[in-house]
C-alpha cells in the first residue's frame, strides 16, 4: 500500500485516454498525475494499469480498437482466448509493462504505458484442488524506501501480488464449487471485484500465508530500483481463513434493523445469533416487512427484506414462501406464522446465503459507504477534494458536492471508518488553509470536522 502523500499525488482514472494498438502490436495507454518525477511516474504506471484492467474486463474487442491491424493473428487468438489470463495477471501485477518517456503537461507528468500480450504467460500459477498450497511466479518492484533496501521492497512487493493472486483463483474455485461461500456473485464484473477488493486486502497479511519462496531473476530499474521475479509457495489454509474474515467483517459488522413487534424480535435474535452486531447507529440498514395474506378464513403470511445503505443502495433481498404455511385468522396469528416461518430450517439457510451474498456484494463495489462533511473554510482548493479522496489507497468513486458553506462527499472504503478518518486527516494537512481541528466519526460511517 501507498503512503498516503505519494497516492494523494494521482488523479482518477477519468483523466486517461483510452487504450490503443501501437505499430509494435502492444497495448498502450497514457496516463496522467498530478507532480513531478520518480512518485508522479509511479502513480501514473499505476493508473495505467488499472485502465488497462478496465479494458480488459470490459470484453473489449481488439479489431475495434484504434492500430489494431498492427496486432498479428496469433496475439488476437492469445487476447480472445485468455482475457481472464490478461485480467489475473494486471491485477496482480505479474505483466510487466513498459514507460515511454515522461512529459509535463501543466502540473502533471504524463507517460505512456505499454503491455506485450505474449507477456501473460510470465504469471504463472500452479493450482491443485487437493494439495494444502498453490505455487505462483509472480513479478515485484522497489526502490530503498522506509529503511528497506530495493530488494527488500522489490521482493514485499512480489509476495503482495503473490497473495492477490492466489485469492483470485481461490474465490473463483469457491464459486465452481459452491463448498464455502454461502451464495456467489453472478455478475462477472462485480465478481472480479471481489477478486481484487479481497487481494488488495490481503496484502499487508503476507507472512504466514507464504510459506516459502524463491528469487529467480532480477534486473535493475532506473533511480536505484529493482525488479524480482520470484516462485512464492502460498498456503491455502491462512489464505482461507483471511477471505472468511474480510467477507464477514466487511469492514463493519454492524447493522441497524428496521422492523415491528415479533418480526424485529425474531431477526435481531438470529443476528445476534450469526455473530452479527445490530445496532441503531450503523451504516448498513436490514429493512424487514410483514404481511398477511387472507384465504378465506386462513390467512398466510410474507416476509421481505432488503439490505441497504443510507444512500439508498441495495446490496441484497430474501423473502419467504407465504403458500407453505397459513394459519385460522385468529388473535395472535402473525406471531405465530412469524416465529413458525423463522424456525424453518430451509428459511433459515436460504436467509443466511442472501446475507451472505448482499455483504460480498458490499465488498465488491469497494466497500461500505462513507460520508466526509468538512467546512469550505477549511479547503484552500475545495475543487481538488475528489481527486485527492479518489487517490487515496482503498477508496472508490468518491463524490463531491460544493455548498456555500460545507463540502459533503460519498464514498466507497474496503476498510474501517478509523482508518478512513486517519488517511484522510493525514492527506488534508497539505490541502487546509491552516490548523485543522480533529477529524470526528458519527454513527460508524460519517467522518466530519466541526
Amino acid at each position: 500500500m501507498k503512503p498516503w502523500w505519494a497516492v494523494a499525488l494521482c488523479l482518477p482514472l477519468s483523466a486517461m485516454a483510452g487504450v490503443v494498438v501501437n505499430s509494435q502490436g502492444q497495448l498502450e495507454v497514457e496516463a496522467c498525475a498530478y507532480g513531478r518525477g520518480q512518485v508522479a511516474i509511479a502513480g501514473a504506471r499505476d493508473m495505467a494499469a488499472a485502465e488497462l484492467a478496465e479494458f480488459v474486463r470490459g470484453a473489449k474487442v481488439l479489431e475495434q480498437v484504434s492500430g489494431a491491424e498492427y496486432l498479428s493473428e496469433a496475439d488476437r487468438e492469445f487476447y480472445r482466448s485468455e482475457r481472464q489470463v490478461l485480467l489475473q495477471g494486471l491485477s496482480a501485477g505479474a505483466i510487466p509493462l513498459s514507460i515511454g518517456s515522461p512529459r509535463i503537461q501543466g502540473g502533471e507528468t504524463c507517460v505512456p504505458v505499454y503491455m506485450a500480450l505474449e507477456h501473460a504467460s510470465d504469471g504463472e500459477l500452479v493450482w491443485d484442488d487437493e494439495s494444502p498450497t498453490a505455487t505462483v511466479t509472480v513479478m515485484g518492484e522497489g526502490w530503498p524506501a522506509r529503511g528497506r533496501s530495493a530488494m527488500q521492497n522489490a521482493e514485499q512487493d512480489a509476495f503482495a501480488r503473490a497473495v492477490s493472486q492466489v485469492a483470485g483463483v481461490w474465490l473463483n474455485q469457491q464459486r465452481s464449487h459452491s463448498s464455502m461461500l454461502a451464495m456467489s456473485i453472478q455478475d462477472e464484473r462485480e465478481s472480479n471485484s471481489l477478486n481484487e477488493m479481497v487481494g488488495q486486502q490481503l496484502q499487508s497479511r503476507t507472512s504466514g500465508i507464504i510459506s516459502e519462496w524463491q528469487l529467480l531473476a532480477s534486473e535493475p530499474l532506473s533511480n536505484n530500483g529493482v525488479r524480482v521475479t520470484i516462485m512464492a509457495v502460498v498456503d491455502k489454509t491462512p489464505l482461507a481463513a483471511g477471505i472468511q474474515d474480510l467477507l464477514s467483517s466487511v469492514g463493519s459488522p454492524r447493522i441497524a434493523l428496521v422492523a415491528d413487534g415479533r418480526l424485529k424480535e425474531e431477526i435481531g435474535t438470529w443476528l445476534t445469533g450469526q455473530g452479527i452486531e445490530v445496532s441503531d447507529r450503523a451504516p448498513l440498514v436490514l429493512e424487514t416487512r410483514s404481511e398477511l395474506i387472507p384465504h378465506g378464513n386462513n390467512v398466510s403470511l410474507h416476509i421481505s427484506l432488503h439490505l441497504r445503505d443510507y444512500t439508498g443502495n441495495i446490496y441484497g433481498r430474501w423473502e419467504n414462501e407465504p403458500h407453505l404455511m397459513t394459519l385460522p385468522n385468529k388473535h395472535g396469528v402473525e406471531s405465530r406464522l412469524t416465529q413458525a416461518h423463522l424456525s424453518s430450517e430451509a428459511n433459515l439457510e436460504s436467509l443466511a446465503a442472501a446475507l451472505q451474498s448482499a455483504f460480498e456484494r458490499v465488498v465488491a463495489q469497494g466497500g461500505i459507504m462513507r460520508q466526509l462533511r468538512i467546512p469550505r473554510d477549511i479547503l484552500s482548493q475545495p475543487q481538488q477534494l475528489q481527486g485527492l479522496l479518489n487517490a487515496l489507497a482503498g477508496v472508490k468513486g468518491a463524490s463531491v458536492q460544493l455548498g456555500d458553506a460545507e463540502v459533503v462527499a460519498n464514498m466507497r472504503y474496503s476498510g474501517s471508518s478509523s482508518d478512513l478518518a486517519s488517511q484522510v486527516h493525514h492527506m488534508l494537512l497539505a490541502a487546509a488553509t491552516g490548523p485543522l481541528p480533529e477529524i470526528e466519526i458519527r454513527d460508524d460511517y460519517i467522518l466530519f470536522y466541526r
